[in-house]
């Protein structure tokens, strides 16, 4: 079954920008099964991970973090 996602922002600047899950995953330092369950809400971002996501993406946290109604 798959992961619903939580963060659909987040994909979709992931994707409109080429970057694969497995690519950022590695530039956060983090796992890719970490950055699914991020992008899920399994588990939670560190302050260091949203910090890198924002650089990576270029857009600020308000945008990536909105939550989608």
């Amino acid at each position: 079954m798959k992961n619903k996602v939580k963060y659909k922002t987040i994909v979709s600047e992931l994707a409109s920008q080429g970057i694969t899950y497995k690519e950022a995953s590695t530039r956060l330092g983090i796992t890719y099964l970490s950055f699914k369950n991020k992008l899920s809400g399994k588990s939670d971002w560190k302050v260091t991970e949203i910090a890198g996501l924002m650089n990576i993406l270029n857009k600020d946290f308000n945008y990536l973090f909105k939550q989608d109604l």
